[in-house]
């Protein structure tokens, strides 16, 4: 289901090109599902008002939507603007878990809370001061050696209720380098032969090469 959901994303955006800025056309906003049984908790007291005839009820079932609504415009405006600068990958050993670090950068002068990076193998999350940056990790085990491309990953926050999340996905075009595991169990090395020629060889042109 992600990935039909995912492919036609992708192939209207294309690569995620560096430094990538999150702009309100890249953010989604929908409830969770603790927001969404709040929305029916919120249905049930409005219908229980109208039933009864009770305004106190109404009032606080319209208080309690207003303030959700609220919710949903602060989970977006805590994502808007951040910049994901930049994802590095050191070369890992086959049958090692690769780590992705990618780096957000809040340009604005107000405070991130809770911005989480999430990809199918894992997670990472932290606040982000204002003008500064904060690495997160992702990691992504290997299977083969040679170039591993990274997954496509999502940048969200559920702030500050938990009750609407907002993410934006990243497609990455980065690759991390995975060397051939080495053997359990490798035999030992050969002890070098005086009398083998090839020996002899290199001990003549050692001698050549530091003669004046």
């Amino acid at each position: 289901f992600a990935r039909w959901i995912l492919e036609p994303v992708r192939s209207r955006r294309g690569v995620s090109e560096l430094p990538h800025t999150l702009h309100y056309r890249d953010i989604l906003v929908m409830p969770t599902r603790f927001g969404a049984w709040f929305g029916v908790l919120l249905a049930l007291m409005v219908v229980g008002g109208l039933n009864f005839n009770n305004n106190m009820t109404l009032m606080l079932g319209f208080l309690l939507a207003s303030i959700a609504l609220l919710t949903a415009l602060l989970a977006y405006r805590n994502l808007a603007g951040i910049d994901v600068h930049g994802i590095s990958a050191r070369p890992v050993f086959c049958g090692e878990e690769a780590t992705y670090r990618v780096l957000l950068r809040n340009g604005q002068e107000r405070n991130r809370f809770v911005i989480t990076v999430y990809s199918d193998e894992g997670r990472d999350c932290g606040d982000i001061g204002p003008e500064s940056t904060r690495r997160l990790e992702l990691r992504q085990q290997t299977w083969k050696r040679g170039w591993m491309e990274m997954d496509p990953f999502r940048v969200e926050n559920r702030f500050p209720l938990g009750l609407f999340r907002a993410w934006s996905w990243i497609y990455p075009e980065l690759a991390c380098l995975v060397y051939p595991a080495p053997a359990a169990d490798p035999p030992p090395l050969p002890l070098s032969d005086a009398s083998h020629p090839h020996f002899r060889f290199a001990t003549a042109l050692e001698t050549a090469a530091a003669s004046p």
